[in-house]
């Protein structure tokens, strides 16, 4: 732990910090699931900086997380906007779809609009969630790529063919990149067929083909 801080707050290494960011998180995990009701973040480590110390688990995980995509770490942001995206802890019955981004506020986006947290967790946040992925696609990752691009197909509404077909781009690139998930996903797609895209469900051959990738 002592070497990690050091490689992340006096080095800015992109991997140290997405590690610290994964272990708060982790930390604020294995705190809801105990008898006790107390934040029990460290706030002995002098060689963190004070900004984090004084903050929550949820909180700390969140600027670090986002201090690694600044970094240069896709992963940090593909982190931070999953943890955005379900809140803490995670609401499974929550069906709401991909934000459509305000370009103008999300110009504000930034370490110091990220929630702070509290020891009963975070709310979630779709469009800074939705921020997220798409710095962590700016930077090439296949995971955001994959996640943003079938939520964006999963939108259907009259105005929505846009948004779809750039869903489905996204997934293209993915695959591209060798995900695996994205391959798959093609295959049954393509199999199907998407009428409001206008594509025809393929021929059999096809799917062999697409599955096999």
């Amino acid at each position: 732990q002592k070497w990690l801080r050091i490689a992340a707050f006096q080095h800015s290494h992109p991997k140290a910090l997405v590690r610290l960011g994964n272990d708060a998180l982790e930390d604020a995990k294995n705190l809801l699931h105990s008898s006790s009701s107390t934040d029990r973040s460290d706030s002995s480590h002098g060689d963190m900086p004070s900004e984090l110390i004084d903050l929550t688990l949820l909180g700390r995980a969140c600027r670090l997380y986002y201090l690694a995509g600044e970094a240069g770490a896709a992963e940090g942001y593909f982190n931070l906007g999953h943890l955005l995206w379900t809140g803490f802890p995670a609401d499974e019955e929550d069906e709401t779809a991909v934000e459509m981004l305000d370009m103008e506020s999300s110009s504000d986006f930034g370490i110091d609009t990220l929630p702070k947290g509290d020891t009963n967790g975070i709310d979630a946040d779709r469009a800074m969630a939705t921020l997220c992925f798409e710095r962590a696609v700016d930077m090439g990752d296949a995971d955001a790529m994959f996640f943003l691009g079938v939520n964006l197909l999963s939108v259907d509404n009259a105005s929505s063919d846009h948004q779809r077909q750039r869903g489905l781009n996204l997934i293209d690139w993915a695959a591209t990149a060798g995900h695996a998930g994205a391959l798959n996903y093609l295959a049954l797609f393509y199999l199907n067929g998407d009428a409001g895209l206008d594509i025809s469900p393929c021929l059999t051959e096809e799917f062999v083909d697409r599955l096999n990738l």
